[in-house]
């Protein structure tokens, strides 16, 4: 088990918000450091935009994000990201750019990304995703069964490589 996690803008916003969908997520954390990407960040201030959100709602978001290792950009998660840009395209998968972001920052890091949109990830050579759609996967104490129940079988770790640079984890 790994001791980190970066986590999707769709499951920090559930927690957030309080989204029954949020229960199914909360063995994850426990003992992990959880990363989000500076994309997910700016999706949710983004939101704060487009709904008219006052001071008291930024503010609740700020206090949530504090939970979280925000990944800055950097020029490795920038070959990152146009490598799995470049390859979705070549596969014809379109890969949203928010999604290229948060999928790089958990290939940089060498770590599973959780969430609940499995399918805006399928194909990403090398990337872990836990996408939970039931609780199923639970040990009897709690933990995580080595066996992650996926929206898909095929997106647990894709089996195509991409070649990505080592990465010095000492940033963080």
């Amino acid at each position: 088990m790994t001791d980190r996690l970066v986590v999707d803008t769709d499951v920090v916003s559930f927690v957030f918000k309080g989204d029954t969908r949020a229960k199914v997520y909360e063995p994850h954390p426990k003992g992990r450091q959880l990363v989000v990407s500076f994309m997910t960040v700016a999706e949710l201030y983004r939101w704060t935009e487009e709904r008219n959100w006052g001071l008291k709602q930024i503010a609740a978001l700020e206090a949530h994000l504090r939970n979280f290792v925000v990944h800055p950009v950097d020029p490795y998660l920038w070959q990152i990201w146009g490598r799995i840009m470049t390859e979705g395209k070549k596969n014809g998968k379109v890969i949203a750019c928010a999604d290229g972001w948060i999928a790089a920052t958990a290939l940089a890091n060498g770590i599973p990304l959780v969430s609940y949109n499995g399918k805006h990830y399928s194909g990403i050579a090398g990337l872990s995703i836990v996408c939970e759609t039931s609780t199923t996967f639970f040990l009897t104490d709690g933990s995580l069964s080595d066996k992650l129940s996926t929206c898909n079988s095929s997106l647990l770790q894709a089996t195509t490589s991409l070649s990505i640079f080592p990465l010095s984890l000492a940033r963080f």
